[in-house]
């Protein structure tokens, strides 16, 4: 509860995966909350109370959207 999510962590991790030559772009959407796609900020700050949560499920959107374009792969 209440740990910021730093994206450089998030970035090292997508960058691990095997084929991922690196991260172009860590975008996200909260439905009712922000009307676009947003660039994923250096620090996420998190409230005490809560745990952050991205499900990247269609039929949950009020959960959050993430898009992660990356270059390289097989």
């Amino acid at each position: 509860f209440g740990t910021s999510l730093q994206r450089s962590a998030l970035e090292a991790a997508i960058q691990a995966a095997y084929g991922v030559a690196g991260v172009i772009s860590i975008q996200y959407r909260e439905r009712g909350v922000t009307p676009s796609w947003t660039d994923l900020p250096e620090t996420v700050q998190v409230k005490p109370n809560e745990i952050p949560r991205m499900d990247n499920d269609p039929s949950r959107p009020e959960r959050g959207t993430l898009k992660v374009i990356v270059e390289g792969g097989k």
